[in-house]
Parts: C-alpha cells; structure tokens; sequence
C-alpha cells in the first residue's frame, strides 16, 4: 500500500456522447428535453435487420415481395416509446389483421427490463421518406412480375431459348435460299441494271353469246392487252434484292446475339436472379439508412444534459445537438502526491464523508484505468473506474461531484494486496 495525498478528486461520467446528426437539415421535431433518460439504440442490429432483406428471413419479406423497415415502420422502431414487432403486410383483405411474423430476424424489442429505444430529435426527411417508400414498392412489383417465379421462368427460358436459337439458323437459311433464287430470276429477265419502265400484260378470253351451230356451242375470242408504264423513279431489283439481304441478315445477327447473352448462363440463372435482387435490395438498404440518418438516436443509456438545437432551427453534419452522459459508471479523477511508483491495474482506495456528511463516510475501491504523471516530482493523475449504483440500485455520485480533499483519505494498493 502506498498512502497518497489528494490535491483534488471529482467525479466524472464514464461515458459522454454529444450527438450530431450524420446529414444537416432542419430540425422538425424534439423528443427529449434536459434530463429525459435515454436508453441506447442498437444499430449494429437495426443495420442487420435492414441486411437481412437479402436472406429473405420469414421476418423481413412478405408473401407479396414487400419487404419490411419502409419509412413508417422506421418511425415505429426509433419514435415510439412502446414499440411493437413489425408486422408482415401481405396482401388481399386480410392485410389489416395480420399477425406478426414469428421466425429468425433481428430482436428489434429491447431486453426484459430496459425502456424502449427512442429517438431524441428528427429532421425534415420527406424526400427519403419518398424515395425509401417508391424503391421497396418497385421492389415488391420486381418480385411479383419477375423474381417471386424464378424456378418456372429458368424452366421456360431453357426451353425457348436453345428452340430459338434454331429458329435463327433456320431462317437465316431461308432468306439465303430466297435471296439466290429472286437474284437467279432477276438475271434470268436481264434486270441486273436500273429498270427505267415496267410492262403489264393483261390476257382476256371473251365469250360470245352468238350460236354458230347447231351444235349448241358459243363462240369466243381471245382479247391481248399491254400496257407499259414509265416513271423517273427508277429501280434496281437484283441490288434491291441483295440489300434486302443483308438487312435480314443484320437483323438476324442481332437476334442471335441477343439470344446468346440470354442464354450462355442457363446453367447458373437462377443465380444471376438472385444477384439481380440483392443488388435491389441493397438500393433499398441505402435508402434505409439515409433515412434513419435523419433521425437522432443514442447509441448510450444516459440522461439528457444538454440540449443545443430546438425545432426549426438549422443543423449542420456533426454540429451536436444533444449532451447524454452516463452516470451509471463513473470515473474518479485524482490529483494526488504520491512517493512510489503506480501501476495501471493498481487498486484506488479513497475514504470520505459523501456530501460533507460527518455520518456518511465510506470506503470506496476502484482499478486504475490510466496514470499520468504531472510536471512536479511525485505528482500524478491516477482515473480509476467504478460503478455508480449502491445495493440497492441508487446513484452514489451526481455528475460533476467534487470531494472534500481535506477530510478524503487516499491509498494505492498493489495487485492482490486487498
């Protein structure tokens, strides 16, 4: 033991959090006022509940695609004091009285014992609201009309693309055929250069109501007329041929190209499906957290002792606008003399009348967490951390407690001499 004399002792809190919002705004409304006790908001597992849209927990999806954590069910888990589990919203008439979905996901409720989390203040956040809302309706209309059905779609596309790609081959042939024949006839006329005018021939067989025997039968004459056109809009058939051609051919190509994008992955679609999906819901998930970026929440259990912006007022990213200091734990700082080496690990044992209270004096023991040595010999800032609850659950020291050096005894055990 080494006996230490105190030259000041004050009580800090353990955990201090001046809260800022990540994005700057207006500030539309306030939850919390000086002294409000506040409870700590888990965001590592609201950020996992948010992920697990990709896993399709029975907590995160509904039968209709939609998937949870919209705007509103955001507000439900950060603004509300009683805050209850999300519900699935499928749809048809029953969507009102649905049950809350029960299976693996996220605790979104608080441990037994604990107030609800809830948020201290919240900006103007209509656009996100807006944007979250569209993307996980798009979403649900993605997994109605594409996504929910991927098993039948791959079955039906590896049936009609492999038939496709045949029909390709095969009318590409055609058109081949069709052109060297068109082409044949076309030199067969001798219309390989520009034709400057075009002849109709029209045949008519004319009969007679005139008997010419007694035979009974009528008479017929045969009727030859041509008539030739001639136009300055001239033509060029075996070319126009050929140009057909290569335009059926370039639109084949581009058929075929297409139908082997679609289908050199048949083996692995459904794959490709779910990629396409996560990368949806992970647009979603930004948006999500965009949101609750816009909503202040603590990430300590404390109590509320400063407040720096009220509604209305502009708040810039990381201008704090909330003070929470946790007083459950506390650390005391002493400024002792002290002839002898102190070790992180070493024990503070500190004797003193609380509140000055000849009645109250207690012994109170705490580690040393750190030890800094001061410009004058022998001097020395010893923090050493301690709860701040007695027996019986109450608060020891209020924050900012100052003791009485004068009537506080100091001594500094080594470890396992207590």
């Amino acid at each position: 033991m080494i006996a230490a004399k105190p030259v000041s002792l004050s009580v800090r809190p353990f955990q201090v959090s001046n809260l800022c919002f990540q994005v700057g705004g207006i500030l539309l409304e306030s939850f919390a006022e000086l002294g409000s006790e506040v409870s700590a908001f888990d965001f590592r597992n609201m950020y996992a509940g948010f992920r697990s849209v990709a896993r399709k927990l029975p907590t995160i999806e509904g039968p209709d695609g939609r998937v949870l954590f919209d705007s509103d069910e955001i507000d439900g888990v950060t603004k509300n004091l009683h805050v209850a589990t999300p519900r699935a919203r499928p749809s048809g008439r029953a969507a009102g009285l649905a049950p809350p979905f029960v299976g693996p996901g996220p605790p979104i409720i608080p441990p037994h014992g604990r107030a609800a989390p809830r948020a201290l203040a919240a900006l103007r956040a209509e656009p996100q609201k807006a944007a979250l809302n569209k993307a996980i309706t798009q979403r649900a209309n993605a997994f109605i009309t594409k996504y929910g059905n991927v098993a039948r779609i791959a079955a039906f596309m590896r049936v009609v693309l492999p038939d496709n790609r045949v029909r390709i081959e095969r009318l590409s042939q055609n058109i081949i055929d069709q052109t060297n024949q068109m082409d044949a006839a076309y030199r067969h006329d001798g219309r390989t250069g520009v034709v400057k005018a075009t002849t109709s021939v029209f045949d008519a067989k004319v009969v007679s109501s005139t008997i010419l025997d007694t035979s009974g039968e009528f008479a017929s004459r045969t009727e030859h007329q041509e008539t030739t056109n001639t136009d300055y809009g001239y033509r060029t058939p075996l070319l126009e041929n050929q140009a057909r051609h290569e335009r059926f051919q370039m639109g084949l190509a581009d058929e075929s190209l297409s139908n082997f994008m679609q289908s050199h992955y048949l083996d692995r679609i459904e794959e490709v499906f779910k990629n396409e999906l996560a990368s949806i819901d992970a647009d979603i998930n930004q948006l999500q957290v965009a949101y609750l970026n816009t909503i202040l929440l603590s990430p300590i259990d404390g109590i509320v002792t400063g407040v720096y912006k009220n509604p209305g007022d502009s708040v810039s990213a990381g201008e704090p606008v909330f003070r929470v200091e946790d007083n459950s734990e506390v650390l005391i700082v002493a400024n002792v003399i002290c002839r002898g080496p102190i070790a992180l690990g070493s024990m503070l044992q500190v004797k003193t009348p609380l509140f000055d209270s000849p009645d109250s004096r207690v012994t109170l023991e705490a580690p040393v967490v750190s030890v800094r040595g001061q410009r004058d010999n022998d001097h020395w800032e010893v923090i050493a951390k301690r709860s701040n609850l007695d027996a019986s659950g109450k608060i020891i020291f209020p924050l900012g407690y100052n003791f009485d050096y004068d009537a506080t005894e100091v001594a500094i055990f080594g470890s396992g001499e207590i």
